[in-house]
């Protein structure tokens, strides 16, 4: 290694010594503010369960005074320094989301009843039950399913009869999209499954690791909200 190559290695060294400290510091304050929102969530349910209170040994105090001081890193552009070989899917966020969707689209396709009922045609009935009757609009923001896709979900659900799509009575241009008795029916009929499935998909994670699990989810979506 000439000289070159060695001032080289060591400006790289500094630099994953640099971008791995950033990583440790806003890994512990994230993991502090989890734990602080975890607590706040158990203590509110342990009321009824005794259990969750005794599980709550470290003091919102402590937490507190465990939080990293501010500290600043460079976020404007990605480590183009970074080596490809560093760069695995199988750990990348999107990947992981994916595949937690499919196991729990696998899990309700098993578990409800009605073989014919997706997931999707679940919650955009579910939605159009809610509501008492809205647009596709409607559907689209309250759902997150896309345009393209809530045309043929709202097809399918029509098809059978679930659902009755009429013009808007205060705008003709419009449609109004309401659940019928049947697809009411079917609905009450399916949420103690989809209970079962929302149990299932948590698998064995505990009280605390599902509330974490929410919140940092929830908080992903603020992200893009704001």
């Amino acid at each position: 290694m000439d000289e070159s190559q060695f001032r080289t290695h060591i400006k790289r060294m500094r630099s994953n010594m640099h971008r791995d400290d950033n990583r440790r510091h806003h890994l512990r304050a994230g993991v502090v503010e989890v734990a602080q929102h975890v607590l706040v969530a158990l203590s509110s349910a342990a009321v009824d369960h005794p259990v969750l209170l005794r599980s709550r040994s470290v003091k919102m105090e402590a937490l507190q005074a465990r939080r990293p001081a501010p500290h600043s890193f460079e976020t404007a552009s990605p480590d183009m320094s970074l080596p490809n070989d560093d760069y695995d899917f199988h750990d990348q966020i999107g990947h992981l989301l994916r595949r937690a969707y499919q196991r729990h689209v696998a899990i309700f396709q098993e578990a409800i009843p009605d073989s014919q009922l997706t997931a999707a045609q679940f919650v955009a009935l579910s939605a159009v039950k809610e509501s008492r009757g809205c647009s596709l609009n409607d559907i689209v923001k309250t759902t997150a399913i896309d345009q393209a896709t809530i045309r043929g979900v709202v097809d399918r659900l029509k098809a059978r009869a679930l659902v009755q799509v009429v013009p808007d009575p205060t705008d003709g241009r419009k449609l109004v999209v309401n659940a019928t008795p049947q697809g009411e029916a079917l609905i009450d009929a399916t949420v103690p499954f989809a209970a079962q499935v929302t149990e299932r998909t948590y698998g064995k994670l505990n009280p605390g690791e599902r509330v974490a699990l929410q919140y940092l989810l929830r908080k992903m979506l603020e992200l893009d909200e704001s």
